[in-house]
């Protein structure tokens, strides 16, 4: 079952194909490749776990999500996005329990911006977080200040050409959704780990003293590296809910018993 092994090797292609991941692949040293890879096959997995229920794919998706946080001090955030959307795959949401997510969500971040947290793990380490700045265990203090590198970010990802048309796939496939309504459908479980990594990346870049590796592009595109094997599955899936790309769906579970696929 699944996708036929040409558009599957398309999806392959235009993956290795991007020019930032062809040239990375020949650099020696860097560990960005390699997260990227892990956190990808992880939320492959969960993929899997999502569609059918199968606890090995729920296994290798916690497994692949340690590995993550051996590689780079980035890899235990990504592990830590694996994490949470697994769990997040056990809770069943409507529209009170959006609501009722988005409430609480809010009321964290009036409550940490106002008057903030701070307390100790033992032997784990502090945890602190305000709207001056952010202490986490393995990571450390970044000061928080908002840095305006829109310039940057859209020179990165529009202009040159480290990524081809990935991007701007990206963009036409949201407006393809507020379009036809189904950007207000609950997203997939790729999809949620897709939001999360891009959220960390982007509050990174644009929070913290970070900033300046965004302005002189030596570090922004190996940190979004790590969502771009996920985003390219993401959009040869939804082709394939478009029924664009014939695949056999009898593996799947029914739509009732299993998270939104969009």
């Amino acid at each position: 079952g699944g996708i036929s092994i040409p558009i599957a090797t398309l999806g392959c292609y235009i993956l290795l194909n991007l020019p930032f991941v062809s040239v990375h692949v020949a650099l020696a040293g860097y560990a960005d490749l390699w997260v990227a890879s892990v956190f990808g096959c992880a939320v492959f997995a969960l993929h899997e776990w999502g569609a059918t229920r199968k606890w090995p794919y729920a296994i290798l998706a916690l497994i692949l999500a340690l590995m993550c946080t051996q590689l780079k001090i980035p890899g235990l955030i990504m592990g830590g996005i694996v994490l949470t959307v697994f769990v997040s795959s056990f809770i069943k949401i409507g529209r009170t329990s959006s609501i009722t997510l988005f409430m609480g969500l809010a009321l964290c971040i009036i409550y940490v911006t106002t008057v903030g947290v701070d307390f100790s793990i033992p032997n784990i380490g502090q945890i602190a977080i305000s709207s001056d700045g952010i202490t986490l265990p393995y990571i450390g203090h970044y000061e928080l200040s908002y840095h305006p590198i829109h310039h940057a970010m859209i020179n990165t990802t529009l202009l040159m050409i480290n990524w081809n048309l990935l991007w701007y796939l990206f963009i036409f496939l949201a407006l393809f959704r507020v379009a036809n309504g189904t950007v207000f459908r609950i997203p997939s479980l790729s999809l949620r780990a897709i939001l999360l990594a891009l959220l960390f990346i982007f509050f990174v870049y644009y929070f913290t003293n970070r900033f300046k590796f965004a302005q002189d592009y030596t570090q922004v595109n190996r940190a979004l590296i790590y969502s771009v094997p996920v985003m390219v599955f993401y959009l040869f899936n939804s082709l394939n809910q478009w029924q664009i790309f014939p695949i056999n769906r009898d593996r799947y579970l029914s739509p009732a018993s299993r998270p939104g696929d969009n």
